[in-house]
């Protein structure tokens, strides 16, 4: 009895994730994790079939949260922000994605071309403070020459502390950490203006934002009363 109620249990989980085999995680989760990180969280594609495992969710998540951690690093970052580098040499790589993709790993974990579009434009706003010792291109090659393998000890404490559940981020980071939008704010506050552009541009961005797996606020303080005139009509 009970290795048919396990065995309807692991059936359930690999009809859940659409696959022929459960990973690690998938095996320690329960069904009902599952049928959560299934419906909101995993990757899927245009057929709207998931294309990938609890395991690599998570290590897509903590692979991304490594990138910066990397760059802080003592032998790329200063604080006095007196370094000048290229920034326009590290702009053009955002326009060969697919050619990075999973090209470079730290240790044993590969950066997709979203890792790398991050890594990107992160040493961007780094450079542009005045705060990145090399070059784009000397970035590179350290990483390629394993110079930060270390850090891929960085990546398996993250992901061991979600798959433990003793720490999760917030559910727009495991949507698009190391995805297409890559947009990992939970919360925005919009205004909006008191005239008809503004409110449905205001509306639009909303719209968008919840699209992203984000929040939204919205101040009104700008909007005219219930009742005043509108001029262009005579109405209220």
């Amino acid at each position: 009895l009970y290795r048919h109620e396990r065995r309807k249990v692991r059936d359930e989980k690999m009809k859940v994730l659409n696959t022929q085999k459960l990973d690690p995680v998938a095996k320690h989760f329960d069904l009902n994790c599952l049928r959560v990180l299934a419906s909101r969280y995993l990757l899927r594609n245009n057929k709207n079939e998931i294309t990938e495992s609890p395991s690599q969710m998570f290590e897509r998540v903590a692979i991304l949260i490594a990138i910066g951690d990397l760059l802080y690093d003592n032998s790329l970052f200063t604080k006095d922000g007196n370094s000048k580098q290229d920034t326009d040499e590290a702009h053009s790589y955002l326009e060969k994605l697919d050619s990075f993709d999973y090209k470079f790993k730290i240790g044993d974990y590969y950066l997709n071309k979203y890792h790398f579009r991050a890594l990107i434009n992160h040493y961007i706003t780094l450079a542009n403070k005045g705060q990145m010792k090399v070059g784009f291109k000397d970035l590179l090659t350290k990483i390629a020459a394993k110079q930060f393998d270390n850090y891929a000890e960085k990546i398996s404490e993250y992901y061991e502390l979600m798959v433990s559940q003793d720490f999760l981020p917030n559910s727009p980071t495991m949507m698009n950490a190391g995805g297409r939008l890559g947009q990992l704010s939970a919360c925005f506050v919009l205004d909006m203006p008191d005239d008809m552009a503004g409110i449905m541009k205001s509306t639009s961005d909303a719209a968008l934002i919840f699209k992203s797996g984000g929040g939204v606020g919205i101040n009104y303080s700008d909007l005219r009363q219930e009742g005043d005139i509108v001029a262009s009509t005579s109405g209220v």
